[in-house]
């Protein structure tokens, strides 16, 4: 009778439980769907609400993107930008280890980059923040061009 009794019990809990799930965590698991859509398709905004390791990739990518044409379109070299982690902390507004693990994966790119334009990171030193001269444009359609498949990283994704 007592086995009887538990069992129904835990029947009967096992309805609650799931339902209280299914509730309680529904924003959690659409949130999740999200993460289904390419980051590289989503607009900058969207990606700066969101937690993923992939959404700073992503938006580090932009950034250095962003920096880069906006280097190349200046013909004044006190005006361009040395890309390191301070800049893109202040461009996309990301802690610095996410954005230092992130950048590991485009050195090679900025480094030729800071060789073309003779750069260096006291360059950065100038009269207006970074942020009053240059935006990340929230568009995903701005960097299509450039965009490549998200390097694999073992354990992140």
């Amino acid at each position: 009778m007592l086995y009887t009794f538990i069992k129904a019990g835990l029947e009967y809990l096992s309805k609650d439980v799931g339902e209280f799930l299914l509730v309680s965590l529904r924003e959690e698991m659409l949130a999740g769907l999200k993460l289904q859509r390419p980051f590289q398709t989503m607009w900058s905004s969207e990606l700066r609400a969101c937690d993923h390791p992939g959404a700073t990739r992503e938006l580090v990518r932009r950034a250095i993107m962003t920096v880069m044409r906006y280097n190349r379109s200046v013909s004044d070299p006190t005006l361009r930008w040395y890309l390191n982690t301070d800049v893109l902390e202040r461009l996309i507004q990301r802690d610095r280890f996410s954005i230092e693990w992130s950048l590991d994966i485009y050195q090679e790119k900025i480094d030729q980059h800071h060789q073309q334009f003779g750069l260096t990171a006291d360059g950065n030193v100038k009269a207006l923040p970074i942020t009053e001269v240059i935006h990340l444009p929230d568009d995903p359609q701005f960097f299509a061009e450039d965009a490549k498949p998200e390097p694999e990283i073992e354990g992140v994704l």
